[in-house]
């Protein structure tokens, strides 16, 4: 036989690292992280996001890199909203607030500069709170279509979408994968 012709055992070799490649049974490299799952059980991907927050500057999701971010998009006159803002805000600035963690609220109120000054106001919400743009207002984000409000979207350190929450954060899930993340988790 010369030795350019494969052998039923090399074939055979070939057959199961393939298959166990495919099943994801082979192990990865020393030293080489796994990729990171997005929501849907894709991959993650990178988010850009820029928009003017309330007092007129910009803010931009590139701008907390290194920090896990939550997108957290509302309306005022969301009961829900009303509800996990409050949460959310303790999460990111209260006396129990998880580290390297910001949210960053993005109104979709059709009136902002009306409505949110009070809004904010009443609820004392310290994190940023951002203006959508026309094509949120109508349910088109970086993120997908939003299928509810409210909805939030996680971002690891590295700016990639990794989670979708659509109605109520759940709060001590949100709480472990944060610290996860923070810690250079998946």
């Amino acid at each position: 036989m010369s030795p350019v012709q494969p052998t039923c055992r090399g074939i055979t070799a070939l057959v199961i690292a393939a298959a166990l490649s495919a099943c994801g049974g082979a192990r990865p490299l020393p030293g080489v992280p796994p990729p990171i799952g997005g929501p849907h059980g894709g991959a993650a991907r990178t988010v850009v996001l820029e928009l003017p927050r309330l007092d007129g500057t910009t803010a931009r999701l590139s701008d907390y890199r290194g920090r896990v971010v939550l997108v957290h998009f509302f309306t005022t006159w969301c009961t829900p909203c009303l509800e996990e803002i409050p949460v959310l805000d303790d999460l990111a600035h209260g006396e129990q607030a998880l580290p390297d963690f910001v949210v960053l609220g993005v109104s979709l109120d059709t009136t902002p500069e009306a409505l949110l000054p009070p809004f904010v106001d009443l609820l004392r919400i310290r994190f940023p709170v951002l203006l959508a743009d026309r094509a949120m207002l109508q349910g088109q984000t970086p993120f997908g279509a939003l299928a509810a409000i409210p909805a939030s979207f996680l971002i690891d350190p590295q700016g990639r979408h990794v989670e979708t929450y659509v109605g109520l954060t759940p709060v001590d899930h949100l709480r472990r994968r944060v610290r996860s993340l923070a810690e250079g988790g998946r």
